[in-house]
């Protein structure tokens, strides 16, 4: 199965064009490329958060407890 980068039409990444376009695998390559890549944590890359880690998400949003930057390093 083949994956593909996700798309986002807001975001220009001159890097990563260069990479897609400059540093193909050759096609007659016999074993699977390993994507080393960043990927979007999305679910359209199959990345799915369990509902536990949603809901303590939720809850601290509704607390407004948490609402400010954090401390910079070396406080």
């Amino acid at each position: 199965m083949k994956h593909e980068p996700s798309q986002r039409s807001n975001v220009l990444n001159p890097i990563r064009n260069i990479l897609e376009r400059e540093m193909k695998p050759p096609t007659d390559h016999r074993l699977p490329i390993i994507n080393l890549g960043l990927g979007e944590p999305a679910k359209a890359n199959g990345y799915e958060l369990a509902p536990e880690i949603n809901e303590a998400i939720i809850e601290v949003v509704k607390a407004e407890t948490f609402n400010g930057y954090t401390q910079a390093s070396g406080a």
